[in-house]
């Protein structure tokens, strides 16, 4: 008996993997006769001749697992042709069901490379490392074409599955099959897509509107975490926190957090930026070991990785914007971008408080035309699982502190030049700042050859009278900013250092003290637990998203403020 169990097989996760494809460049990908597919243990349950060109669409195929031997995996190499580029790429998928793991990678190889059986079997028993052959989950290619150079972003992976906190990954996989895709993008057929699509305002689809840096607004730097130190200085004054309490205090030594309860305030001021959580490791000691080390302020080398579906994309480029104070595209009207920002607030509030909404709440009670069964996380989901993201184990979350959090970075983004149009109350204060110059900047400016690069110069205000701004009068959008220009307002300009305990430190960042003014008036309220009808819907609604003589949201950033 002991030997028969000691013997028995697990039992599979899994039986199938379905592998989408979008192809979004002016290549058409073919399989080639001299080139078809390996296969090790597995099948397609119908093969996808050839991947259109300047297409969004996706297509899914099927790859079956098949008997395999004991303790053996399940592989194979897919083989398309790339155009006429003399290049063929070869997607390696490899998975094993029984352990509920599988992966994919890929190399651009040229046409005459081998890729056979005897490749296939050296992978799949870790007699060559998918390394050596050049496979990797991401590459950046640049080729020419008709004369012109092209730069073509492919990226594959799988998805990562959103679980409930006691949900095993047995039970999610169960009836469930694991998704892969493989995107390629270059970035000019893409902006063409969005260019020829009018978006529908009243659709419930995301709405693309084009490139974003994934630090969406003041920009959170390495060392010099803006957010994150507005809201302790918000915090601070609301006496939620002590006096003198810095960044480095919270976070401590990487990779261990010295004050975790703090940091879920900062889980939540990062979420509106990464709501998947895809920047921390999933850890049930550890809720924020990369503290230090995410570059947020950084261009997102990435942007074509994000996929419709996704719930990152969806902040940065589609229908959830408004968790940036930003309208979803050019000629929104600011009801609407305001409607969603105060529904927002009004669930994150509430479930901060404990005002009739709970963590374990689905989130399509409260948010059903944001979140159906086709998203993710899906409507069905808890609120828990949202805030959550990809790392459910961790065993202390404060749901009240991220919700929290979540709503003081979309008051923090309203504030931001390049977020929102409000009206100045002070214009006599304003002055030009000249921006430092880069490391790359100066060796430019000391080569004896070439041209110089002029000075760029922004809007700001002195220490000691920073810039005091009233009601909207418009919500940006990105699509068709200047994404240099947007980021200068990101920065703290010219590495000066931000104090959480001195608001006076972030005069150098145009809007903060306003932002922290009214994070501080919401902390109050949290503070004291002040329901959402006893006076935080008027405030929200009548002073810091008062809406007055706005118009349509349109790509301006500080065009405003010139004299």
């Amino acid at each position: 008996m002991g030997q028969n169990a000691q013997n028995k097989q697990p039992k599979p996760f899994w039986h199938h993997v379905n592998l989408g494809y979008m192809n979004e460049s002016t290549l058409e990908l073919k399989y080639g006769k001299k080139y078809p597919p390996v296969l090790k243990s597995c099948h397609h349950k119908e093969k996808i001749d050839s991947i259109a060109a300047h297409s969004s669409e996706e297509n899914w195929n099927e790859i079956q697992c098949t008997k395999a031997p004991e303790d053996d995996s399940h592989s194979a190499f897919l083989t398309w042709l790339v155009g006429d580029t003399g290049k063929k790429i070869v997607a390696w998928i490899w998975m094993k069901p029984e352990r509920s793991a599988a992966e994919i990678k890929f190399v651009i190889a040229d046409e005459d490379q081998v890729f056979d059986h005897e490749l296939l079997e050296k992978l799949s028993t870790d007699k060559i490392s998918p390394e050596e052959l050049g496979l990797t989950g991401e590459f950046y290619w640049e080729f020419e074409e008709n004369g012109e150079k092209r730069h073509i972003g492919v990226v594959t992976d799988f998805e990562r599955p959103y679980l409930e906190p006691k949900e095993t990954l047995s039970k999610r996989w169960h009836g469930y099959a694991p998704k892969a895709w493989i995107h390629i993008r270059d970035p000019k057929v893409y902006q063409d897509n969005l260019d020829s699509t009018v978006p529908d305002p009243d659709s419930e689809d995301p709405q693309p509107i084009g490139y974003y840096k994934i630090s969406a607004s003041w920009g959170q730097v390495k060392g010099n975490p803006v957010h994150e130190s507005m809201t302790l200085a918000a915090l601070i004054k609301a006496g939620c926190i002590p006096h003198g309490t810095s960044y480095y205090d919270v976070v401590g030594s990487m990779p261990w957090v010295s004050q975790p309860d703090t940091f879920e305030f900062f889980r939540g001021v990062i979420w509106n930026d990464d709501p998947a959580c895809y920047l921390f490791n999933d850890q049930p000691n550890n809720n924020g070991n990369y503290a230090m080390g995410v570059d947020w302020y950084g261009d997102y080398l990435m942007k074509w990785k994000l996929l419709s579906d996704n719930i990152i994309y969806r902040s940065h480029f589609g229908d959830l914007q408004f968790l940036h104070s930003m309208g979803t595209h050019k000629g929104e009207s600011p009801e609407d971008t305001k409607n969603m920002i105060m529904l927002w607030l009004e669930v994150m509030y509430k479930l901060a408080v404990g005002d009739g909404v709970s963590p374990d709440d689905p989130i399509n009670r409260h948010l059903k035309n944001l979140f159906t069964e086709d998203t993710k996380p899906a409507g069905s989901r808890s609120l828990r699982t949202l805030l959550m993201g990809s790392t459910p184990s961790y065993k202390n979350p404060i749901i009240a502190n991220r919700a929290l959090g979540s709503c003081f970075h979309v008051i923090q983004d309203s504030y931001a030049l390049g977020h929102c149009q409000r009206h100045l109350n002070n214009p006599e204060d304003q002055i030009d700042v000249t921006l430092g110059t880069s490391l790359w900047g100066k060796v430019k400016d000391w080569w004896p050859w070439g041209e110089k690069d002029p000075p760029i110069i922004i809007k700001g205000f002195p220490n000691g009278r920073p810039g005091r701004f009233s009601h909207i009068e418009n919500f940006h959008c990105y699509e068709g900013q200047s994404e240099d220009h947007h980021g200068h307002y990101d920065d703290i300009p010219n590495g000066e250092s931000l104090d959480p305990s001195n608001v006076g430190s972030f005069d150098c960042i145009i809007g903060a003290a306003d932002a922290i003014d009214k994070c501080t008036r919401l902390a109050e309220y949290w503070k004291n637990k002040t329901r959402w009808d006893d006076g935080v819907r008027k405030f929200l609604d009548e002073d810091v998203f008062l809406v007055k003589d706005a118009h349509n949201s349109d790509t301006n950033i500080d065009e405003h403020l010139n004299r």
